[in-house]
């Protein structure tokens, strides 16, 4: 019985709530119209600051953070290039060198170790795939299949073509091309390139291989080529699809080296 009175006074409350807010406005309809308009003056008035507000928010540096998805964007995108380079670094060892040494390399090309440096005129993304065009010539000591590295110790490629003023280098990655590599204790294996800095390799399941294993050069046994990403495999088949990827950013590269042959 208690139940059904509260719930009748619940519904009468609402019923005057509801006729109370359908009168005012009414009201305010009917005396907008006759004060030409003063009322939607008055009201834009108290509303205008609050908008101003709201607008203000969405163009600051917080409100952008939080409305701007492409700002969002790009902020992973920087920490992922972060990440990568970090990844380098403890993959191989801390890189460091004094602003004399980097002087030296920039002033006078050859640096201690026969290595030229070189400015990418054209990077991946703008030349053939998978290939990048640096301002190295047939005038400087390089020769065809000279090995290029990046960052500085990351084999990347081999010079394609030489001319007067450039060269052409094709990247280990280039799809189909195929690279002898070793990894863990000088295991052989073969690399196929796939584009984009990425390379995949097909192994016996016997082989005993891991993601995150490092991936060398015969002939450079201490530079990274590339790092174990992904293992795909079935208990049907034989075989083990292992992906690879390239421990830089190939599309980002602005500086290489050339390895000069003594």
């Amino acid at each position: 019985m208690n139940f059904h009175r509260r719930s009748s006074g619940r519904e009468k409350s609402i019923s005057r709530v509801f006729w109370g807010l359908l009168i005012l406005a009414f009201s305010i309809l009917i005396l907008n119209t006759l004060t030409s308009q003063s009322v939607s003056k008055v009201l834009r008035t108290i509303v205008s600051p609050i908008w101003k507000i709201e607008a203000k928010a969405v163009s600051s540096p917080v409100g952008s953070y939080f409305f701007s998805k492409t700002k969002l964007l790009d902020r992973v995108v920087s920490l992922e290039s972060e990440l990568a380079e970090s990844k380098i670094a403890l993959l191989r060892y801390p890189l460091l060198e004094s602003e004399n040494e980097k002087l030296k390399l920039f002033l006078g090309r050859v640096t201690s170790d026969t290595r030229l440096l070189g400015t990418v005129l054209v990077p991946p993304n703008r030349n053939g795939y998978d290939t990048l065009l640096i301002d190295i010539g047939e005038s400087q000591p390089v020769s065809l299949g000279g090995i290029v590295v990046a960052h500085p110790d990351i084999p990347i490629g081999t010079i394609e073509t030489l001319n007067s003023n450039s060269a052409l280098v094709s990247l280990f990655s280039n799809p189909g091309r195929e690279t002898e590599a070793i990894f863990a204790d000088d295991s052989p294996l073969t690399l196929v390139g796939s584009g984009g800095g990425n390379f995949k390799v097909e192994l016996p399941r016997s082989i005993q291989i891991n993601v995150g294993d490092v991936i060398r050069l015969p002939q450079l046994s201490s530079k990274i080529v590339g790092v174990v990403g992904s293992i795909k495999s079935s208990p049907a088949d034989a075989f083990q699809t292992v992906l690879i990827n390239s421990p830089i950013n190939i599309f980002s590269l602005r500086y290489v080296e050339v390895i000069v042959e003594n």
